[in-house]
């Protein structure tokens, strides 16, 4: 579903619920009559567990620590630039999913603390079984040092998948997710098995064709459009609705 020949995978970053389900077989015993195995098949219990995963949402390090996890950028809302809009750390989020009944969640590496991922990291490490991490691919240090980063990030600190952020591309010279650190970076993605996710806030129509020719030159490569890449929800029948949901010819 999306965009292009490729067949794009199109997957929602919002709240989501995964059910998980375990059921109990009865075997027919030696000797037992097929009635007899029959009726205990269908009084057997089918127990159903309900998990409910956050598959998109950003931590950043509290004002107190800004020296150990330095704030590089500003997020829409803040007061003053490099610092947060409202406090947003680890403990605050653990609170809020307790209180929502969220078991896990998807953290992607948020805006405010750039390429820096140590704090994201250090949430991961200290609850692996809460957190699965995306990282922010950095396009500006070449091909073969933006790949390795993406890769060191994977292999060495865990991260599940990487956020393309059309805007951190030198638009303003020409540059854009599909020139060669891009393409580097979105193979070396597929080669490690993890999806990448399109973040085009200010309109997915100027980054249909970037979106399109990566897809189609590495199809093994599995991404995502983030937000449903900010169609407008009051008119299916929109060019980004269609351009997102329809193949080209």
């Amino acid at each position: 579903m999306g965009p292009g020949r490729c067949g794009v995978r199109l997957e929602r970053y919002a709240s989501l619920a995964c059910r998980c389900r375990r059921a109990t077989t009865a075997a027919p015993a030696s000797g037992r009559t097929r009635r007899e195995a029959r009726a205990m098949a269908s009084s057997t219990t089918t127990t159903t567990t309900t998990m409910r995963i956050d598959s998109h949402l950003h931590v950043w390090a509290p004002k107190e620590r800004a020296d150990e996890y330095p704030y590089y950028g500003s997020l829409i809302g803040s007061a003053k630039a490099n610092e947060p809009p409202m406090p947003g750390h680890v403990e605050v989020l653990l609170q809020e999913m307790e209180r929502a009944g969220v078991s896990k969640a998807v953290i992607v590496q948020p805006g405010n603390h750039m390429f820096d991922h140590a704090y994201v990291s250090h949430v991961l490490r200290e609850h692996p079984d809460k957190f699965v991490g995306v990282l922010l691919a950095n396009p500006a240090g070449g091909p073969s040092a933006g790949a390795r980063e993406l890769e060191r990030l994977v292999t060495e600190e865990g991260y599940v998948g990487v956020r393309f952020n059309p805007y951190l591309w030198d638009r303003d010279n020409g540059e854009a997710m599909d020139n060669a650190v891009g393409r580097a970076m979105y193979e070396r993605a597929g080669q490690l098995g993890v999806p990448v996710s399109h973040m085009p806030f200010k309109g997915l129509l100027g980054h249909l064709d970037e979106i399109t020719a990566l897809a189609d030159a590495f199809p093994q490569t599995k991404f995502i459009v983030d937000h449903f890449g900010f169609c407008k929800c009051g008119d299916l029948q929109s060019e980004e609705w269609r351009g997102l949901l329809f193949p080209r010819p």
